[in-house]
């Protein structure tokens, strides 16, 4: 592994880690390197300054950082020499890296893992971090990037989640930004995140873990916080594999201007270490949130006795939208929308044999439950693509008060069914179905509430693959054209900061081929052809 190399506006000092070094060097050669992760939280370092530690080298402990760096002069911590990415062991710390009211940081190129066998006295059996950032001295705290890391194996000594209560307790991620209630008038807040290419697994629950408690008392969802002091804002998640995780890949909560894109989420929920997993999540969800996109990301096997979906959308957020997204054998299912949501966009995305649940696996749930049991309003499913695979039998669960729900594909293998159970408790009458395509088994009731209704086959060039490919159409499609106008919702904001690239309507289909610019928006996730080979 190469040193990284310097940013001519990030001068400052280098200094360098070893296991052979000696704390009592001066730490600025490789030569004359420090040994340890408490000589690094003893320096005085200033904006600027760099500490690289030895690539194949390990250090146990807890790495505290008391300095910050400065705009344009962020303080940098990676790795020289060649080998493997140096690792920290955090060795029964709660956190293996604990930054406490510190800004412009940036950690890339080292391994992390924190497996607490035994916590130090003082720290709750419940939790465990890689890496752990807080906000609780109040201010705004900015620029932060982690970067092609490795973290595993972040595992708590105790795991109690037989009730709702103690499944809350349990606080155990790779990754985690924690901003504390905040007074009214007094900001407080990060700004200014980016967690890209890393490769996170064996986490006990999260991967990564963003949440903002707020400010004053009272309600805490989207609609009633400042929305100038009341989250944590331009976050970016971009490129990162996520792998066996108890809970989910990515959590957001309290966040404001939010892009999850291009991840892999594999086998959240996982039970893979019996005991120290909970064993439930969704591959990324938001909580009183508000402006989140998430995009072209690939969830897979997705598992959990609740929740565990692709995605979902919790309580409590303003302006969300979803779109080229592949979800597969996800056990709770495709779209999870519970209550007090406004706005909430679902588009041009493809699910594949999602539902896996016998109890509570659904194709779409929406769900009043929220702070006050608040049906969310705004909801649009269009354009996407459901293949479900023979011996599954998804619910339809629709209970909000309003949806817009067309020109959707949804298309059953034999001995399968959609909305096998069907509950419909809409507070503005029925869902407003119109143009979605029909194959195979799927409740009637569901079907008859379309106005313009498509039947047969959608001629998938592969039904049945695990790949989105396969759900590309055949010539003779009757998902080519004939969809139902859509009205696009508003993203207002789109084409903005960290939503440059995100236009408030679709221009592009899930594979990128261009929509017509007239006439019709034609059904499902693909609007083109093409010969599978």
């Amino acid at each position: 592994m190469a040193a990284a190399s310097a940013r001519p506006e990030s001068a400052g000092t280098i200094y360098y880690v070893s296991a052979a070094g000696d704390d009592a060097a001066p730490g600025t050669s490789p030569q004359q390197a420090w040994r340890s992760l408490a000589r690094i939280e003893r320096a005085a370092l200033q904006p600027g300054d760099r500490v690289l530690l030895r690539a194949g080298d390990s250090f146990t402990g807890q790495l505290v950082l008391r300095a910050s760096g400065a705009p344009g002069q962020p303080l940098r911590i990676g790795a020289y020499g060649d080998g493997p990415r140096p690792l920290i062991a955090g060795d029964g710390h709660a956190a293996a890296i604990l930054i406490r009211n510190q800004q412009h940081i940036e950690i890339a190129d080292i391994a992390i893992t924190n497996d607490v066998q035994q916590p130090r006295p003082g720290e709750p059996a419940e939790q465990s971090f890689g890496i752990e950032v807080l906000n609780d001295g109040g201010g705004v705290l900015r620029h932060f990037r982690f970067e092609r890391l490795t973290i595993r194996d972040v595992l708590a000594q105790r795991i109690n989640d037989r009730t709702e209560e103690e499944f809350n307790r349990v606080i155990i991620s790779a990754i985690r930004f924690a901003t504390s209630r905040a007074q009214p008038g007094q900001p407080s807040y990060f700004q200014d995140i980016l967690i890209a290419d890393n490769d996170i697994s064996r986490s006990g629950r999260f991967g990564v873990q963003i949440g903002h408690g707020g400010i004053g008392t009272g309600r805490q969802d989207a609609h009633s916080r400042d929305p100038e002091a009341g989250f944590n804002r331009d976050i970016v998640i971009r490129g990162n594999r996520f792998a066996d995780l108890g809970g989910s890949a990515v959590q957001l909560a309290g966040a404001r201007n939010a892009l999850i894109e291009d991840n892999d989420f594999n086998r959240t929920g996982s039970s893979l270490i019996p005991g120290r997993m909970v064993g439930r999540g969704s591959g990324a969800w938001v909580i009183n949130s508000r402006d989140i996109v998430a995009q072209h990301n690939r969830s897979r096997q997705v598992r959990g006795y609740k929740d565990s979906y692709g995605m979902h959308v919790d309580y409590g957020n303003l302006n969300v939208l979803y779109q080229y997204n592949y979800s597969e054998e996800s056990e709770g299912g495709f779209v999870e929308i519970l209550g007090n949501n406004r706005n909430v966009i679902w588009r041009y995305n493809i699910s594949v044999n999602d539902g896996l649940r016998e109890k509570a696996g659904n194709t779409i749930w929406f769900s009043p439950f929220s702070e006050g049991t608040i049906p969310s309003s705004g909801i649009h499913i269009y354009n996407n693509t459901v293949f479900v695979r023979p011996g599954l039998y998804p619910d339809i669960d629709l209970r909000a008060r309003d949806a817009v729900i067309r020109n959707n594909i949804f298309a059953v293998s034999r001995e399968a069914m959609i909305g096998e159970q069907l509950r419909i408790e809409m507070a503005e009458g029925a869902p407003d179905l119109a143009g979605n395509l029909f194959s195979g088994r799927i409740n009637p009731q569901f079907k008859a509430l379309d106005r313009q209704a498509r039947q047969g086959p959608p001629l998938f060039v592969q039904p049945g693959a695990s790949d989105p490919q396969g759900y590309r159409l055949r010539p003779g499609s009757p998902a080519l054209g004939g969809g139902a106008p859509v009205r696009h919702p508003p993203f207002p904001a789109a084409g903005q900061g960290i939503f440059a690239g995100v236009t408030a309507e679709p221009t592009v289909d899930f594979f990128g081929t261009p929509l017509p610019k007239a006439g019709s928006p034609g059904i499902g996730a693909a609007v083109t052809v093409v010969n599978w080979r």
